[in-house]
């Protein structure tokens, strides 16, 4: 019963998340968060506290930065090397947004399929220069155990490669050019995954 209700409780905060295409342009009304909220509530669910609890999670620096336009302005942040960066600083960029979006790759004899919560495409006019994977982990992080973080980030390292990989293939970017992180919207903490 306890998995159930952590695993409804995330289901729950990434509909939530989805809502967002930018935080500059405003995050959603308490009645459309109430709205999606109620879908996943039970008996125990306080409605008004998981809004409240959300809305805290949108004020959060590290979360705030990452799902608004300014948090692309130091390419440097998210991962890519220099060449990128510099090519990405000098474009006039223009963003694309995919929230919960779906996909199906082949890689080798193998189908890779998902969603990936949310994925931004930079572009140079019509030409993509890169993207960035964001997933959304509502695990619950000891801060002050820098074991228990880096044990989370290296669990979900798989994850976020074939993200990236299928981003590239989404995208035609080569992988270089795919920042993957995690957003431990909890903690308020990011973590860039390097591409190997």
């Amino acid at each position: 019963r306890k998995d159930n209700r952590a695993r409804n409780h995330g289901i729950m905060v990434h509909a939530l998340f989805e809502e967002i295409e930018w935080l500059d342009d405003g995050g959603p009304d308490d009645g459309t968060l109430r709205r999606i909220a109620q879908r996943f509530a039970d008996a125990e669910f306080n409605l008004d506290a998981e809004i409240d609890q959300f809305r805290a999670m949108l004020a959060n620096q590290a979360i705030l930065t990452t799902l608004s336009r300014a948090g692309y302005e130091e390419p440097s942040e998210l991962g890519f090397d220099a060449d990128v960066c510099e090519e990405l600083i000098a474009a006039s960029l223009r963003f694309q947004v995919w929230r919960e979006r779906p996909f199906a790759v082949r890689i080798e004899d193998f189908v890779l399929k998902g969603a990936i919560d949310r994925l931004i495409v930079l572009y140079d006019g019509d030409r993509p220069l890169a993207a960035d994977v964001v997933d959304f982990k509502t695990d619950t992080i000891d801060t002050s155990n820098p074991a228990e973080l880096k044990s989370k980030v290296d669990n979900y390292r798989p994850q976020l490669e074939a993200y990236r990989v299928a981003a590239s293939r989404l995208t035609g970017l080569d992988p270089t050019r795919v920042s993957a992180r995690l957003l431990f919207v909890g903690a308020g903490i990011v973590c860039t995954i390097s591409a190997r």
